[in-house]
């Protein structure tokens, strides 16, 4: 054989086992398919997993960091507070009689019978506060537009007092209705207790 195309031959065997050694270095330092700069992010980033498919394409990247969940908010409620201190006016008694007087007349007048009905009443404060302002009692028969007005500038804790007021009033209307007593009849006393300021009373007939 020519020497020339033996020389050729084995030049060409060299180049084969050079390109074929190569090709393997390059595998087993790539390992797992992983390039330089994915091999650090690997080992960098702690908290990420990368996969890649069989041609060491990467498929996805997976967040590992944990997620921190705060604690609900605790709400406290609260119960509104009523107060136990204040004054508290009560009608704690009443008692009407109706009776006819006989308003005397003159020579020219004759004598007139009328209706007028006396109510007894008691008022207590009983409250652990007094009333330092005044308030008024009406004192009425029910339905009726005539009214008497009791005042009273100052009542302590557990003081009352009783009066007596006379008004003119029908026996007819005295049957068919009660006598009310209404103690801080406008309302300008805060207290502890609204509901405690009426009392009402059937009047006793005398005739």
């Amino acid at each position: 054989m020519n020497r020339k195309i033996i020389d050729t031959i084995i030049i060409c065997l060299l180049v084969v086992g050079i390109v074929a050694i190569s090709g393997c270095t390059e595998k087993d330092n790539s390992g797992n398919g992983l390039n330089g700069e994915q091999e650090k992010n690997a080992g960098t980033d702690a908290h990420n997993v990368d996969t890649y498919d069989d041609d060491g394409i990467q498929d996805s990247r997976i967040n590992t960091v944990p997620i921190v969940r705060s604690s609900p908010t605790e709400v406290t409620k609260t119960t509104p507070t009523t107060s136990t201190k204040g004054p508290d006016l009560e009608v704690t008694d009443v008692s009407a009689v109706g009776v006819r007087t006989v308003i005397a007349g003159s020579d020219y007048v004759p004598d007139i019978n009328v209706d007028v009905v006396k109510v007894t009443f008691t008022v207590k404060n009983i409250g652990d506060e007094a009333v330092t302002e005044k308030f008024y009692t009406d004192v009425y028969v029910a339905e009726s537009n005539t009214i008497e007005k009791v005042d009273t500038i100052y009542l302590g804790p557990n003081e009352s007092f009783t009066k007596t007021v006379s008004f003119r009033a029908t026996f007819a209307s005295l049957r068919a209705k009660p006598v009310v007593v209404k103690v801080d009849a406008d309302d300008t006393i805060s207290e502890l207790d609204e509901e405690n300021n009426i009392k009402k009373a059937a009047a006793a007939i005398i005739s």
